[in-house]
């Protein structure tokens, strides 16, 4: 049993070409609108991966700046509660501070 698609277009369909139009504007004829459509899509392509190639070492570089700053902030939390805990730890030690348990 094959599977027929109605005439009436889909939901999805309506939505693609509505974000077609929003996208590219209206265009004059179908064929041509496929073939504009498809230099757009190339176009918009090849400047995304020349974009991506000039960037890539700049994203890097800020990537790595990113990762040490956070790195460095966790260090400075993790051993500022650990020398918290260290310092209540040797008053409890010392009798200076009586927690009752």
């Amino acid at each position: 049993m094959a599977i027929h698609q109605s005439k009436h277009a889909s939901d999805l369909d309506k939505r693609f070409r509505q974000l077609r139009t929003q996208l590219y504007g209206k265009q004059q004829s179908s064929q041509g609108n496929s073939e504009n459509i498809k230099a757009s899509v190339y176009s918009i392509s090849s400047v995304a991966t020349q974009g991506r190639s000039q960037e890539r070492g700049t994203l890097l570089i800020s990537d790595m700046e990113n990762l040490n700053k956070s790195l460095k902030k966790i260090a400075l939390l993790s051993s500022l509660a650990i020398g918290s805990q260290l310092l209540l730890y040797f008053l409890v030690t010392k009798e200076m501070i009586n927690l009752n348990f």
